[in-house]
């Protein structure tokens, strides 16, 4: 079969799973089929399988896609009109499909003054909402993205106490992209300057491997060289910003080799608690915290990337000022 054949068969499949898909989804809720009528063509096109390379970070973002772009290669949304191909991930299974449609109406269901034919039907389908449901469907295809959310209550729904530790890191009172002021067209450009990229990809991993075990000026300094280089990369390409904090739950074990290394730490339940039961860094006016928690992660963890869950929330979404 040559490669011309493979890629119409392969599409032709895609095509039936969609129409499949939609077809159940449209003979219980009537109304969504007036609400997008080009849905097919929508999702055939977001169909296409897109996994990202062994070299390449990749996240589950329902509600800050182009936040996400930033911060990660591949990034896996609902939020498919106008989406970039260079963007998108798709799996390409039926499970991640189902997701995909479901989240996808819930937001056009959410715009303006649609409703469902039956409601509670729709309050069934919530549960497809989590970022942490697809980041584990794409997992048992061996696709490590993680999930991405906009307010830390999201993250502490999806995740609750358990007995999986982890380690909550926060760096409050930073500017952050308000996700509706990006445009795709700006992603896209800042994602393709090598220099701008660089500097938020470093910006976003303030606390890696690096920082393990390096002595706490070490670590002020660098991540305050990291915080100027990444304001720099959004004052050039005129990313608004507003100010807010950047969490993140990480792998205990990945990132220290063992919990002997976090021993000293305190416990939080949530990334918000992390601000109050963590140790402060000072820095500058900015200070880091850390503190220890237990999530209710059942699986062994196969990635060797630290992140398990990540954070970019905006404190005051009113307060917004532009970078430029």
């Amino acid at each position: 079969m040559n490669e011309w054949t493979l890629r119409y068969t392969r599409a032709m499949a895609d095509a039936t799973r969609v129409k499949r898909e939609l077809q159940t989804l449209f003979a219980t809720v009537p109304t969504l089929h007036r609400i997008v009528p080009d849905a097919v063509d929508l999702f055939e096109a977001a169909s296409t399988v897109a996994r990202p390379l062994a070299s390449e970070s990749a996240a589950v973002s329902l509600h800050a896609p182009k936040t996400a772009a930033l911060l990660y290669d591949r990034v896996w949304t609902p939020q498919i009109i106008g989406l970039p191909e260079s963007i998108g991930l798709c799996a390409g299974t039926d499970a991640e499909l189902s997701l995909r449609v479901r989240a996808f109406f819930a937001e056009q269901m959410s715009i303006g003054e649609n409703a469902p034919d039956n409601a509670e039907w729709w309050r069934s389908q919530g549960r497809v909402l989590y970022s942490r449901e697809v980041a584990e469907v794409l997992a048992g295809v061996s696709v490590v993205a993680v999930p991405l959310y906009d307010t830390a209550d999201r993250c502490a729904r999806e995740y609750r106490s358990g007995a999986y530790e982890v380690v909550l890191a926060v760096l409050p009172q930073v500017p952050l992209p308000v996700e509706s002021m990006l445009v795709w067209d700006q992603v896209v450009e800042m994602r393709r300057d090598d220099e701008s990229r660089m500097r938020v990809r470093r910006f976003k991993h303030w606390l890696d491997t690096d920082m393990v075990g390096k002595p706490a000026t070490y670590i002020s300094n660098e991540i305050a060289i990291r915080i100027v280089d990444y304001e720099k990369a959004l004052k050039k390409h005129g990313v608004a910003t507003a100010i807010g904090s950047l969490q993140a739950a990480l792998d205990a074990k990945v990132l220290t080799g063992g919990a002997a290394a976090i021993a000293s730490l305190s416990f939080a339940n949530s990334p918000t608690a992390a601000l109050i039961a963590g140790g402060a860094v000072v820095l500058g006016n900015v200070a880091l915290y850390l503190a220890r928690a237990l999530f209710d992660i059942e699986n062994v963890r196969e990635s060797t990337q630290p992140e398990i869950a990540f954070i970019a929330e905006v404190a005051d979404r009113a307060a917004k000022r532009t970078a430029g």
